[in-house]
């Protein structure tokens, strides 16, 4: 069946029709008050905005209509305006267990939502617009003044009381489909019904208790994060993930949709990041300094910084922000390292090339002074140490857009006086560059010495490693390469470490009932490897650095907890966990951590890493003559060994 809807022009004029909104009252699903309904109804007919297009700027008949919403200050009280309505949608959003919540495309809702709330004048008028905006998805919700009595909320207890059920949502991390399609992994946010009977689980709210919350600008709320229902006699349709639904060919030229990607950000940040006990950030802050400057922002690419902006506040080595129609990825073909202060070349790709060498140091980037470039791309790249912070940013001066060609001002480190060389590289497809490392290495596996084994870990692959494995039981002393990330499984080396069994560090899923990161518990999910055979005896040393992150740092935690040898090098980068990613309107795709890492003893490794037992840094010097310090330092460890027997 289906409805039409219009209106009818007597006589001549123009008719602008848009967001048409359409409500079933009393529709009897899960958050509907009084619900009368003999079962649940999830995805039951709801309040449900339309979009009819009004802001495109092609009409029916190919005529130009009301301009997009571009680029315009929000003044204070609508920034206020705006902060209540993200506060409050995150609570809806994820603990507000209605059918209308599980079902509902929360883009096109904030969408819409966000640019109501702004245009509100007044507190009284905002309180109208919240409590008219939230009717459809949460008809329980109350909004009022904060210096004001809260209402009453009316009951969500169905009369019949036969087979009477409550439901409440159970995040695992958090779950948010990337695509219409997406499969559950590692995250997952699960609506559940379960008997009224039942005792409910520690932190899950009592019905009849609504969380009472402070949302700025003079409004509070009040929002049930635990609603009656009927039980449904069908096992399956007792628990429900929320359906992500994408709004299509949004752009991020349009103001509204900016402002809906920080709304979403924040709000996702704001009550599943793990780490706010280890960042000391004034999050509220952040999200008023980000409302501000997405609505002014001209241009998708600006907009993406200002996301990368908020990310950095948050100090996560995983933190990006992608843009779908980001141009393909290509290589300068040089590798630039910050070595001793200064932004230096420390390989060339293409060995005929005579106009860059190896020890030149980066001066200026398209005339600008390296030193502000560094600062520009800092202010952009999310780390939880300088170190890494660092890494990235010279890895995004090597590559930019393919066929884009950028001016470097070069300067040999061993002659101050030399005039500088203004060289021009253009980016060519990542696929054609080789996949050799910053500095130059022996071969992945490689008999130093006799005896002396090295292992490149970002190099080698299993079956590699299982060729390499004869050379390696014979070996007195092998040296494990891991600046950077393996591309093997590195648990199979770990296993013929140990005559023991070893643990990883604590990788905890946050289980999250109640938002703004209270009363959350974790759960384990770290390794337990049991040991191998062969077993290798050789002593082993391990050289590492800020570029080791994530899996990288998972191996190098149990080599430093159990002493399985020398560390030699720097700091890691401090950031481990699986990522959960997630796509923002606008089209924006952004990358976190979403598991909580600790060390095995329970400290901290979020912005700490794996220190080394040997301090080694790389100089200006050593790069110029070819030299790696950190490998040396390994061989001279070795000889020194040999020579004490």
């Amino acid at each position: 069946n289906m409805l039409w809807f219009g209106v009818v022009l007597d006589g001549t004029g123009d008719i602008w029709i848009d967001d048409v909104s359409i409500e079933k009252v009393n529709d009897g699903g899960i958050g509907a008050a009084n619900a009368q309904s003999s079962s649940s109804t999830v995805g039951a007919p709801r309040a449900m905005v339309v979009d009819g297009g009004f802001e495109t700027t092609q009409g029916i008949n190919g005529v130009s209509q009301v301009p997009l919403d571009t680029a315009r200050p929000a003044s204070p009280a609508g920034l206020d305006a705006m902060i209540a309505f993200t506060r409050l949608a995150g609570y809806v959003r994820f603990f507000h267990p209605s059918d209308s919540v599980v079902a509902t495309n929360w883009q096109f809702f904030l969408t819409k939502g966000i640019r109501a709330a702004e245009m509100a004048p007044t507190r009284d008028s905002l309180i109208k617009t919240l409590s008219n905006v939230f009717a459809g998805v949460a008809p329980t919700v109350r909004v009022f003044a904060s210096n004001e009595k809260p209402p009453v909320p009316p009951s969500t207890k169905p009369t019949d009381t036969t087979a009477l059920g409550l439901a409440w949502w159970s995040h695992r991390g958090v779950g948010i489909p990337t695509t219409a399609n997406s499969k559950a992994t590692t995250y997952s946010s699960t609506r559940i019904i379960q008997q009224s009977s039942d005792a409910l689980p520690a932190g899950v709210s009592n019905p009849d208790t609504p969380l009472r919350v402070d949302l700025g600008a003079g409004v509070s709320a009040l929002i049930p994060t635990t609603l009656w229902t009927k039980l449904p006699a069908d096992e399956a349709k007792r628990r429900a993930s929320p359906t992500q639904l994408f709004m299509g060919a949004q752009s991020a030229n349009e103001r509204s949709v900016r402002l809906a990607a920080v709304a979403e950000l924040w709000m996702i940040m704001q009550h599943f990041y793990p780490y706010f006990d280890v960042v000391k950030v004034d999050w509220n802050k952040e999200l008023r300094t980000t409302l501000s400057s997405a609505a002014t922002d001209r241009t998708p690419v600006v907009f993406q910084n200002t996301l990368s902006k908020m990310l950095v506040a948050l100090h996560d080595g995983h933190g990006n922000v992608f843009r779908a129609a980001q141009n393909a990825p290509g290589s300068y073909g040089i590798w630039l390292s910050m070595i001793e202060g200064h932004v230096m070349v420390t390989r060339v790709m293409d060995a005929t090339r005579t106009d860059v060498r190896r020890g030149d140091v980066v001066l200026a980037i398209d005339n600008k002074p390296i030193g502000e470039v560094i600062a520009e791309r800092s202010a952009i790249t999310p780390g939880a140490t300088r170190q890494f912070v660092e890494y990235r940013v010279t890895q995004s001066l090597m590559s930019g857009a393919v066929n884009d060609s950028v001016r470097f001002s070069l300067q040999s480190a061993k002659n101050a006086n030399e005039p500088v060389r203004n060289v021009y590289l253009r980016a060519v497809p990542v696929e054609l560059r080789e996949d050799i490392p910053a500095e130059s290495r022996p071969e992945k596996t490689e008999e130093l010495k006799p005896g002396v084994m090295y292992v490149d870990m970002g190099r080698i692959t299993d079956p590699n490693f299982a060729s390499a494995m004869p050379g390696l039981l014979a070996a007195t002393d092998i040296i494990f390469d891991l600046r950077g990330y393996p591309s093997f499984d590195a648990r199979k080396l770990l296993t013929a470490l140990s005559d023991t069994t070893i643990h990883s560090a604590k990788f905890e899923l946050p289980l999250i009932t109640q938002p703004d990161g209270r009363n959350v518990k974790y759960e384990d999910h770290s390794w337990n490897l049991a040991p191998t055979t062969p077993r290798i005896r050789a002593h082993v040393y391990f050289l590492t650095d800020g570029r080791a992150v994530s899996y990288a740092e998972s191996t190098m935690g149990i080599v430093e907890y159990y002493k399985l040898g020398e560390i030699i090098g720097e700091p890691t980068a401090g950031t481990n966990g699986d990522v959960n990613p997630f796509v923002l309107p606008g089209d924006y795709r952004v990358v976190w951590t979403g598991l909580r890492v600790r060390k095995q003893d329970g400290s901290t490794h979020h912005g700490v890493g794996i220190q080394p037992t040997v301090l080694v840094h790389r100089t200006v010097k050593a790069v110029l003559e070819g030299r790696d310090e950190q490998l040396e330092r390994a061989l001279v460890l070795i000889a020194q060994r040999h020579a004490l027997k």
